[in-house]
């Protein structure tokens, strides 16, 4: 295990752990099938900024049909430790936008950690 810096305002001796968090979101459809989506982008809502895309996604090794990340402990400069931020997930099949959630996401100054929203959603 590692332990937060001071920089990071931890308290005092948190233990930080080595693995690598993603909060990610399963899309099916009424039949339980994996859907693919064509298209999908992430949000962050109070910046109107892209944080993800299908096309500019270091993440594709993560992700297997019908999972899609969200957000990894890579993003956690995007969240905050007093409540989280609010992220957009947004799918596309063609160019029907079939998936739109929202999610809030805050750190431990240590990993990323869901506060609320879908991990599964079905279309």
């Amino acid at each position: 295990m590692l332990t937060c810096s001071v920089n990071l305002s931890c308290d005092k001796g948190e233990p930080c752990t080595m693995e690598f968090r993603t909060i990610g979101v399963t899309i099916t459809d009424k039949q339980g099938k994996d859907v693919e989506l064509d298209d999908f982008y992430v949000i962050k809502i109070a910046a109107n900024d892209t944080i993800l895309s299908k096309a500019d996604n270091p993440y594709q090794s993560f992700e297997y049909k019908g999972y899609y990340v969200i957000l990894t402990d890579n993003e956690m400069h995007h969240t905050n430790n007093k409540g989280g931020n609010l992220f957009n997930f947004v799918g596309f099949l063609n160019t029907d936008k079939v998936v739109d959630q929202t999610y809030r996401i805050s750190h431990d100054n240590c990993h990323i950690k869901l506060i609320s929203g879908e991990t599964q959603v079905i279309i």
